[in-house]
């Protein structure tokens, strides 16, 4: 290789030379010389390439773009010589010409004209990729692609033989297609057949049509104009059967009216409305349509522009000046102001008055003032007011008289409902519609029996349990009745709030000790102690912070609702920050608040991020800062979550958070994709405590279904660790 190299540096060398000569004489340059450099220089680029071509093959993978690149600029240079060159050998032949012709036929001047040159095409070896022959799966729509290809690169290749051209062809044939050529020997004679067979099953031009117009009619349509990519895919679609249907020979005014109803079924509807009320009826044809997606976004600006052009020229600008105020007469006034008698002057002159109401006080006189209803904490538990409709159930009232018993109260509950809010919703519709006699003012005072479609209840069977769910029971038919007296609490109702909600214990007299009752509930409840812990203590549910003695009594405590604090000082320490942003109202848990906390990962380190609160979504955005810790480089993504999608908003336990006894962890739990995970963020107690109320508020508020369904799911948890507490009141 370095004799080649060697060998190539000395003709470039010369090369270099003869251009450099012929471009410091081209001025003085005559056609003859021009004729010898001109030989000269194309005999030597000849052996350039000749050595060019020895050298290819040896140029390492690495080096040969530089080889190439070299290659091609010396080539372009050689050539803009040799273009120079020849143009001075055209200048003088004509020349040389004119004079002859200027001599006249009486002198006969004798004139060398220089011999033609023959230049040879400069060669370039240029590495092309290798054509890849579509491959033909027997699907008609494809058939005239794969034919137009494969006749152009092989079935016309006139180096080819029929043997060659048949291995082509059946190496670019698959599925269908490979099983209609199965069993044709490989012969140059059957090729010919072989493409016979396959234009007659595959390339019928009725059956193409068809394929094409089944395939425009089963369109998947575009549902909004903002689906740019939807858009982009339905016009390449009809554009790509368009102009199949065009290469078989079908033009498009014959089938435009056809396809039109089929093309404008699958556009979006603002866009069709557009374009209906922008296209004359007779200018409604396919081609029209075909680009209208693409210009309708401008179409509708420029219309907009129009017409508040239109408005702005329907406007008089009136500049107003001040003028001095004209003096009326006495008449004019009178005339202009004439005086009314008052309604006092009538009544007391004997005329007959007129009073005047509004509609508004009409109505008020008309449905006097509704009662207090006790049971509207219910209403939310309506299945009436909800899409779709739940079953519909039909709830006697044994409390009537026995001629009105048998006119049920129809309703219908939410699935997350249990038979303690069903009673409750049953008890505010009657209410509602002013019966009597009148219902306690507690749902703990009546259940639900099961009846007939008569109204009478069925004594074989108990009251239904109020902490089982609605669904549970598919029962058409029940009753509502009054708890047997005996069996009536009529102790005092405690309430003993704790960080996963609340718990309520009757008790038979106020005489009972704390302590009695903590045992009492904690052997009903044995999963209270397990998220309080070992340590925990008793406070005044308003008074917080002070513990009271588990000896005392309830009547010495003046309160019939405590908090269970535990001993840990995480959840200690939130506890008063919790109550003490229990002034926020519902109005202001909606609005807008962003609180700088970090997002606790199941792997890595803690990550600043902004949680964004509103009454309609929480938005977690990360806070990018410089980490000295390079091997943890992971960044979480933004995310906004509807409020329809969150759940929850808890505490975690000491024992699952991380970093000093001062942070305080929350988790807030959403539904994606059918199951619940959660975000889980670490902050300051107050902090987490101002969290934890506002979603709080909000969540008490909205409805949801993923609320709904965690309430369940969390039910269901509790009654399978065979659980018990008493119904509060």
């Amino acid at each position: 290789m370095e004799r080649l190299l060697k060998k190539r540096r000395v003709l470039r060398s010369q090369i270099t030379k003869l251009t450099n000569e012929t471009e410091e004489r081209q001025a003085s340059l005559t056609s003859t010389e021009a004729v010898s450099f001109h030989a000269r220089l194309i005999k030597l680029q000849q052996q350039l390439e000749h050595v060019n071509e020895e050298i290819e093959p040896l140029v390492p993978e690495e080096d040969a773009e530089n080889e190439y690149q070299q290659v091609y600029d010396y080539q372009d240079r050689i050539t803009a010589r040799l273009a120079g060159l020849q143009l001075r050998v055209d200048s003088g032949s004509s020349t040389t010409q004119a004079a002859v012709n200027s001599a006249g036929s009486g002198t006969a001047i004798q004139t060398t004209t220089p011999a033609p040159i023959t230049t040879t095409s400069v060669k370039t070896r240029v590495k092309l990729p290798k054509i890849e022959l579509i491959k033909f799966t027997g699907r008609r729509s494809d058939w005239q692609a794969f034919w137009e290809v494969f006749e152009q690169v092989v079935d016309k290749n006139e180096d080819l033989t029929d043997t060659d051209r048949f291995h082509y062809l059946r190496a670019s044939v698959t599925g269908d297609a490979a099983a209609a050529l199965a069993g044709l020997p490989s012969t140059s004679r059957c090729y010919n057949d072989a493409i016979q067979l396959l234009r007659k099953r595959f390339g019928n031009e009725e059956l193409l049509v068809q394929e094409h117009l089944k395939s425009l009619i089963d369109l998947k349509p575009v549902r909004s104009s903002d689906d740019v990519r939807g858009l982009r895919r339905l016009y390449d679609t009809l554009a790509a059967h368009i102009r199949g249907l065009e290469a078989l020979g079908r033009k498009l005014d014959t089938f435009s009216s056809m396809l039109l109803p089929i093309a404008q079924r699958a556009m979006p509807r603002d866009i069709l409305l557009d374009f209906n009320r922008s296209v004359t009826l007779e200018a409604k044809v396919l081609c029209s349509l075909l680009p209208w997606h693409r210009r309708s976004n401008t179409a509708q600006r420029l219309e907009r522009l129009k017409k508040e052009r239109r408005l702005q020229g329907k406007l008089r600008h009136i500049v107003w000046k001040d003028q001095s105020p004209k003096q009326l007469s006495a008449l004019e006034v009178d005339t202009y102001f004439p005086r009314k008698e008052s309604a006092a002057r009538r009544s007391a002159d004997g005329g007959a008055t007129q009073q005047r109401s509004s509609a508004l006080a009409r109505q008020l006189e008309k449905f006097p003032v509704a009662p207090n209803n006790p049971f509207n904490e219910y209403t939310r538990f309506d299945g009436k007011v909800s899409e779709p409709a739940h079953r519909r159930i039909n709830v006697f009232m044994s409390m009537l008289p026995p001629d009105e018993r048998g006119f049920p109260i129809m309703v219908s509950a939410l699935p997350g409902a249990r038979i303690h809010d069903l009673i409750g919703l049953v008890c505010w519709h009657y209410t509602n519609e002013g019966r009597s006699p009148k219902l306690k003012p507690s749902v703990s005072h009546y259940c639900l029996r099961i009846a007939e479609e008569s109204g009478e209840i069925d004594e074989d069977f108990p009251a239904l349990d109020p902490r089982e769910p609605v669904t549970k029971f598919e029962f058409p038919f029940l009753a509502l009745a009054e708890v047997e007296k005996e069996d009536f609490p009529m102790g005092p109702l405690l309430t003993f709030h704790t960080k996963d909600g609340f718990t309520k214990v009757q008790i038979p007299s106020l005489d009972a000790t704390l302590r009695e009752v903590l045992d009492q509930m904690l052997k009903k409840r044995k999963g209270l102690l397990r998220s309080l812990g070992p340590e925990f203590h008793v406070e005044d549910y308003k008074e917080v912070g002070i513990p009271i003695d588990l000896d005392s009594t309830i009547r010495t405590s003046g309160t019939l609702e405590f908090t269970l604090v535990s001993e840990d000082a995480a959840l200690s320490a939130s506890q008063p920050d919790d109550y003490a942003d229990r002034d926020m109202t519902a109005m202001e848990a909606h609005l807008y608040q962003a609180f700088n906390v970090a997002l606790v990962p199941r792997i890595g380190r803690n990550t600043q991020v902004q949680l964004g609160i509103s009454g309609e979504k929480v938005e977690i955005t990360p806070l990018h800062h410089k980490t000295k810790n390079r091997l943890w480089t992971w960044q979480p993504k933004a995310v906004t979550h509807n409020m329809n999608e969150i759940a929850a908003c808890e505490f975690v336990h000491r024992k699952h958070s991380v970093g000093s006894l001062e942070r305080c962890v929350v988790k807030v739990v959403y539904l994606s994709g059918g199951e619940f995970k959660n975000h889980v963020f670490e902050t300051d107690p107050s902090t987490a405590s101002v969290i934890r109320s506002k979603l709080g508020y909000i969540l008490v508020m909205r409805t949801s279904l993923a609320r709904t369904q965690y309430l369940a799911l969390k039910e269901r948890k509790l009654l399978r660790k065979q659980a018990s507490f008493l119904l509060p009141s």
